[in-house]
Order: structure tokens, then sequence, then C-alpha cells
């Protein structure tokens, strides 16, 4: 299971956790896994992610769980 970033037809990694692609954000680095789960839950219905792609809604949420352990809250 992939996530829909635009490369997942092409992309070499098994997993997204595994995700190469780099996006340059202002003064982090993001994977492009990350960044498209950022934008996915920032502007989708949750509930309704949940429901219709259940294993790509559980994978995004992984990506997000590896994504906290990146930022430094405090």
């Amino acid at each position: 299971m992939k996530l829909q970033c635009g490369y997942e037809d092409f992309c070499k990694a098994k997993s997204c956790l595994e995700c190469r692609r780099f996006v340059q954000m202002k003064t982090k680095t993001l994977t492009l896994a990350e960044a498209t789960c950022i934008e996915d839950f920032g502007t989708v219905d949750i509930e309704h992610y949940m429901k219709d792609k259940p294993e790509e809604f559980q994978l995004a949420e992984k990506v997000m769980l590896k994504l906290n352990k990146k930022v430094k809250w405090g």
C-alpha cells in the first residue's frame, strides 16, 4: 500500500515509511510522504478517509507518527 503522492507508480521504496523523495520547506526538509500526509490530514474529512481507505489511512497515521519524532516540541 502506498500513499497518493503523484510518484507512487514510479517509487522504488516498498513502503512510504521508507520514502526517499525530499521536499525542502523553509526550515525543515520533509519526505514527500510526510508532506502528503500533512496535506491530507489538513484538507480531508478524517472520518470519511478512515471509512473509504482504511489501509491508506493507517499508513498515513504511521508516517505522521514518524514525523512527530522529528519535531522538537519546546
